[in-house]
């Protein structure tokens, strides 16, 4: 990059900084609550303006890194880059070391080299650099950039939240958990592997847990009290299961203070979000579970999402992350109707108990029909257990939601009578226009069921150039670049897609607010589930969002 393009970015970055707003009020009142437990992130997030520039802030930090590699304060990482940097000084090595020391800088961190994104990243410079291609550097550095995502990117969509109404901010935090609990597993790899080279006793790990919010005191090896540092900056805690391991979690208790102390969201969603804090887990529900629930305390939990639902069932955010519960709901409720034995086996007494006295005191639960009527089964067959598990279904049924909309119920519901695949010959006619073009105006006046129907007849076929073209660009899709969204579709070729439009009879069709987002929900010809698949409308076409298939 030049002096004079380099110099036109940071003005251009300057005038777009200044023309922002302040939210001093708000921000200062963020600072105060995390000053002591997590003091970096929000400095460096700080006014709106620091979210809604991320991204280009990256993009200069990226071809200035080097010159200020000098002035780090820890030496180590910049002997790495040094030695990387002599052994190949082409382009795209040195985007990618630049890259790595943005994302060590950016999770907080001396030594980032036992990361798989770093490791992954790394082999993206051999992949573009074999590639005959003008526009193969390009391309790896899109691709570098997307791999090299940190939680402090995550939580920048709070910040830089596009959302219109407070649906779409509900959303962004939506995207901006998942990502944090996507790059949770990053971290529990690195814990795994420096504990394992530290070589640490079961004592010497609960040191880990016992003193990661308060580093100064730890005894443990420095490897260890670096990636503590990086957890508390961005958002994660350590717990210690009952078998002993440690695993890395989301502090959803620090995410509730965003969202409140950000005034993004209701109390609704604050409330979801306690949920996962000491007894929802949403990585291992149920029997397993990493906050060492065991299966006779899970009526707390069941009896906690019950009174939730009630809470806030007339609330208009909550058909956003509704059913989001109704499967981990399901998972707890099965789980504990197993009574912790396996099927065929004799209930002890101490669980038959357990189950009779829910029936007996918590009449008032909108669960309390499905206990009911597993304990008169267990009865029925001296208390032996028998293979029957409720359905999300009958569980969002039970909390009084409707999971699939019936056509006698929502007028705005309808049933379609139409096979999904093949297409018909009018549709293979427009498929092999667009296929041509990839002109999006082809399908302003075609409907979404339609438009569904193309994506899959394009992935059917393999065609990637073709769906990759009717994705919803707007979303998460819009960081990731192209390239690395092939590969990952390759990796993970679904060829069932014919498959399962032979088993449809039909589908059911329901708008739901906005106005602009269609979910089609798919049922068997012996009514049961077999997923739902959204669409959004983006300037009057209807598009696919990233993973439509649920």
């Amino acid at each position: 990059m030049d002096d004079k393009h380099f110099d036109k970015l940071l003005n251009d970055m300057k005038e777009d900084y200044e023309r922002m707003p302040e939210y001093a009020d708000k921000q200062s009142i963020v600072d105060e609550i995390y000053q002591e437990k997590k003091p970096g992130i929000w400095r460096r997030l700080g006014p709106p303006a620091a979210g809604v520039a991320v991204l280009m802030i990256f993009a200069i930090m990226l071809f200035t890194m080097t010159d200020q590699s000098n002035e780090q304060a820890d030496g180590h990482a910049d002997d790495q880059v040094n030695d990387e940097s002599n052994s190949d000084s082409n382009e795209l090595m040195t985007f990618f070391l630049e890259g790595k020391e943005y994302f060590r800088q950016s999770i907080g961190m001396k030594n980032v080299d036992d990361f798989y994104r770093v490791q992954r990243a790394r082999e993206m410079v051999n992949y573009y650099e074999d590639k005959d291609s003008p526009d193969a550097i390009e391309s790896g550095e899109q691709s570098i950039s997307s791999i090299l995502y940190t939680p402090e990117r995550a939580m920048s969509r709070i910040q830089n939240s596009h959302g219109s109404d407070d649906v779409g901010k509900i959303l962004d935090i939506k995207f901006m958990i998942e990502g944090l609990r996507e790059f949770q597993v990053d971290f529990q790899e690195v814990l795994a592997g420096r504990i394992s080279k530290s070589e640490l006793t079961v004592e010497e790990q609960k040191d880990i847990v016992t003193f990661q919010d308060n580093l100064q005191a730890y005894p443990g090896p420095d490897a260890i009290k670096d990636l503590l540092r990086a957890l508390n900056k961005n958002g994660y805690h350590i717990l210690q299961r009952s078998d002993g391991q440690l695993k890395v979690k989301v502090d959803y208790t620090f995410m509730i203070e965003v969202v409140k102390n950000l005034n993004i969201a209701g109390a609704s969603f604050e409330s979801y979000l306690r949920l996962f804090v000491t007894e929802v887990d949403p990585d291992h529900p149920g029997i397993g579970n990493d906050y060492g629930l065991t299966w006779d305390e899970f009526d707390d939990v069941l009896l906690e999402i019950d009174a939730y639902y009630e809470k806030y069932k007339e609330d208009r955010q909550t058909q956003y992350f509704e059913y989001d519960l109704f499967p981990l709901t399901t998972i707890y409720l099965n789980d504990y109707l197993s009574a912790g034995v396996r099927v065929g086996e004799q209930i002890p007494i101490h669980a038959q108990e357990e189950l009779r006295t829910f029936v007996e005191t918590h009449k008032e639960s909108s669960l309390w029909a499905l206990v009911y009527d597993a304990v008169e089964t267990y009865k029925a067959n001296d208390w032996i257990r028998v293979d029957r598990k409720v359905t999300s279904e009958e569980v969002s049924e039970a909390l009084g939601y409707q999971y699939v909309p019936s056509y006698e119920e929502d007028e705005d519901a309808e049933v379609i009578h139409e096979a999904l695949l093949p297409l018909d010959e009018t549709l293979q006619a427009l498929y092999a226009a667009y296929q041509q073009e990839k002109n999006p105006e082809l399908l302003r006046d075609v409907s979404a069921f339609d438009v569904m129907r193309l994506y899959m007849y394009a992935q059917d076929q393999g065609d990637f150039d073709t769906y990759y073209s009717m994705y919803d660009k707007t979303g998460i899709l819009g960081d990731i670049e192209k390239d690395i969204v092939r590969k990952e579709a390759e990796e993970v070729a679904d060829p069932e897609y014919g498959k399962l439009a032979a088993q449809i009879d039909y589908t059911v069709f329901y708008n739901q607010l906005p106005e602009n987002e269609t979910v089609f929900y798919f049922r068997s010809k012996d009514n049961e589930e077999r997923g739902a698949f959204q669409m959004v409308k983006q300037d009057g076409v209807w598009k696919v969002p990233f993973m439509p298939m649920q």
